[in-house]
């Protein structure tokens, strides 16, 4: 029914998304291969199957945009650019969520730095020490009271809400990273198809098999781009 197999589509998951993300991946894949939903993918009419590939954007490019049939230098030169800016969105650098969390926790403030947010970092650790401060000199004039109510109300929520802010601002660094990365891939592609259509416009007798693989790339790559 879909093209790659369920079985070749479970290898290729697992070699580009690694044993987590691309069991889950083939699982996901063997639960939607049945009769149902076929209008979501598009209908390759040669090898009759429906078009399911493995989110590997390079790797589509590469298939619809062989190197030896590209011969003229503009476009060469708009793939390139394409290529390596999709090189360049897959290799960059990400903040991990639970290093942010777990740094927040050890002391207060450290995953939001890392994180990339340097005033909540501070507001954090200075929330926290101050609370704390009170909290210890309260318990060395004895009043365990005081320093019990202030360790249960202000210094637990605002521990806590460190340690929340602390993802989040990881979590708000990778969406922003991402959203840039979208939005520059999303003008060359867009820079790719005008090329595409001026290039069919031109050729008196196009191969009908390659401008669809290429259609269906330009239209893969912007649905990976949204």
């Amino acid at each position: 029914m879909f093209h790659p197999s369920c079985s070749e589509y479970a290898k290729l998951a697992l070699a580009e998304h690694g044993i987590f993300t691309g069991s889950l991946m083939a699982i996901d894949r063997y639960l939607r291969c049945n009769g149902t939903n076929r209008e979501l993918y598009p209908y390759d009419p040669v090898r009759r199957k429906l078009l399911d590939p493995v989110p590997n954007a390079a790797a589509e490019l590469d298939q619809a945009f062989p190197e030896e049939e590209i011969v003229e230098p503009w476009r060469r030169a708009e793939l390139e650019r394409l290529k390596r800016l999709l090189a360049e969105a897959r290799s960059s650098q990400r903040k991990s969520p639970n290093a942010a969390l777990l740094l927040s926790t050890i002391v207060p403030g450290t995953g939001q730095l890392y994180a990339g947010d340097p005033w909540d970092a501070l507001n954090a650790f200075a929330l926290n020490a101050g609370l704390g401060t009170i909290i210890f000199t309260a318990m060395k004039n004895e009043y365990y009271l005081e320093a019990a109510l202030l360790f249960l109300y202000p210094f637990r929520r605002y521990y806590l809400g460190n340690r929340d802010n602390a993802r989040i601002a990881a979590e708000k660094s990778n969406r922003a990273a991402d959203q840039q990365f979208r939005e520059r891939i999303m003008d060359q592609i867009l820079s790719l198809q005008e090329s595409e259509q001026r290039a069919g416009k031109q050729l008196s007798n196009p191969r009908p098999r390659r401008a669809e693989d290429r259609v269906y790339t330009i239209h893969f790559l912007m649905k990976l781009s949204k």
